[in-house]
């Protein structure tokens, strides 16, 4: 027979661990607890813990989290019975929360390196959550695995871990399921051990909840130039050849995704690795943690292997690189993809809106950008570097001469060219413009 003790719940005021969350919307405070020695006889606990460790698993994995998850074990049956009566009961007279019959139950396995990244399990009609631990009894902080629990900012996002819940045998946590009941299950840091649970939701009538943040948008920063000896430096030339990058770019195109091995020259990778590892860098976390969690080091006073890494990455020449890579249209530049065409276009040159138009715009500025550096190295000695890839030189002119023709005074300064110009040759680089342009700007 299977029972389980009525132990008293020990909140934070007492010493154990209680984390309430704030709810200012609603009059429940939400708590999460725990209660040790949830379950009595040894032996079911022991019968339980050895089919769970027998049992088929099915894998999750992604960016989210990583576990293994089943529902297969005569044992867990025998819990959903008890779940579904004398437990359910407890539950509703502890937190005051109305439950009805509806209760899912499963057993989950997390191994090393194992994780489940920062969420708030809403979903219609959950009200209380909760994980019976079937760790082994010498489960420490040092095997990882941890319940940590978050508290919120002002727009009710995650923002510090206020509690960690180390995996204890045969303790129950349960916490209500709100919109701000953020928390997430720490990686597991043993090879020695697996984190064993039994967990799921209780339900009951579902409410209102409040609209969901919606955040804004992040905002992206244009291309800048790299020199061409420079990017030569960094890139594996190998997956410069446009032999490789057609066989890339064919098997991206079928499996969604692909791995550039040795994508960096190994000299740049270890100078770069090196660095990151021992220099004083600057680190700021980014989040909130449900959307993204990573640092990112300050721009400011970086070493400058990491400033010109992270220039490489944000160059045009990078980008031109990655469209020939993946078949994507991931800069103006790039050549367009079928996907990318409509059938509008096809059947109706007037719709033709689409890629197809704006390639006769690029072959347009194309023509203007040789034209206008024709006049600009016969009148003033400099010549513009070989292209870093097919479009990469007329993207450097074209750059330099919208920017000149914006400010009427000075090609704009880069990496390789900064000069100024005389009135006779704006005057004939604008002439040159007009011609060119006169008719073929329509396109746009």
């Amino acid at each position: 027979m299977i029972s389980f003790l009525n132990s008293k719940i020990t909140t934070k005021q007492e010493t154990l661990m209680s984390v309430k969350f704030p709810v200012p919307v609603y009059k429940l405070v939400h708590s999460t607890l725990y209660t040790a020695n949830f379950l009595s006889g040894e032996q079911f606990l022991a019968d339980l813990q050895d089919e769970l460790l027998d049992v088929t698993y099915v894998e999750k994995n992604n960016d989210l989290y990583k576990f293994h998850q089943t529902i297969k074990s005569p044992c867990i049956k025998s819990l959903c019975k008890l779940m579904h009566t004398e437990i359910r009961e407890w539950l509703s007279d502890v937190t005051g929360i109305e439950l009805d019959d509806r209760v899912d139950t499963f057993a989950a396995r997390y191994e090393y390196t194992d994780t489940l990244s920062c969420h708030d399990d809403e979903l219609e009609g959950r009200r209380i959550a909760y994980i019976l631990y079937l760790v082994p009894p010498s489960w420490t902080e040092a095997d990882g695995g941890a319940l940590d629990l978050y508290n919120t900012d002002e727009q009710g996002q995650p923002k510090d871990i206020v509690k960690s819940i180390v995996p204890s045998r045969n303790t129950l946590a349960f916490f209500e399921v709100s919109p701000v009941s953020f928390h997430q299950v720490a990686e597991v840091l043993t090879q020695d051990h697996v984190r064993l649970s039994v967990t799921g939701w209780f339900y009951g009538k579902p409410f209102k909840r409040p609209d969901p943040y919606t955040e804004a948008k992040l905002q992206t920063q244009p291309c800048s130039s790299i020199e061409e000896e420079v990017f030569y430096e960094w890139i594996n030339p190998i997956y410069l050849s446009e032999d490789i990058q057609l066989e890339i770019r064919e098997k991206f195109e079928n499996e969604s995704e692909i791995e550039l091995v040795d994508f960096l020259k190994k000299e740049k990778y270890d100078e770069v690795l090196e660095v990151l590892e021992h220099a004083p860098i600057t680190w700021i976390q980014n989040g909130p943690a449900n959307r993204r969690r990573y640092c990112r080091c300050e721009a400011e006073n970086l070493p400058a292997v990491l400033t010109q890494c992270i220039k490489l990455f944000q160059s045009d020449a990078m980008f031109l690189v990655l469209s020939n890579l993946t078949g994507l249209k991931l800069h103006e530049l790039a050549k367009c993809s079928d996907s990318e065409t409509s059938d509008d276009e096809d059947t109706d040159p007037s719709k033709s809106t689409g890629c197809s138009r704006k390639k006769e715009a690029v072959d347009m500025c194309h023509e203007v950008s040789e034209a206008i550096c024709v006049v600009i190295e016969e009148e003033t000695e400099v010549h513009f570097p070989h292209a870093i890839t097919g479009s990469s030189k007329k993207l450097q002119q074209n750059r330099e001469v919208s920017q000149l023709q914006s400010e009427g005074a000075t090609l704009a300064e880069s990496d390789e060219v900064s000069i100024q110009f005389k009135a006779g040759v704006l005057k004939k680089i604008s002439n040159e413009w007009e011609k060119i342009t006169t008719d073929k700007f329509r396109l746009m």
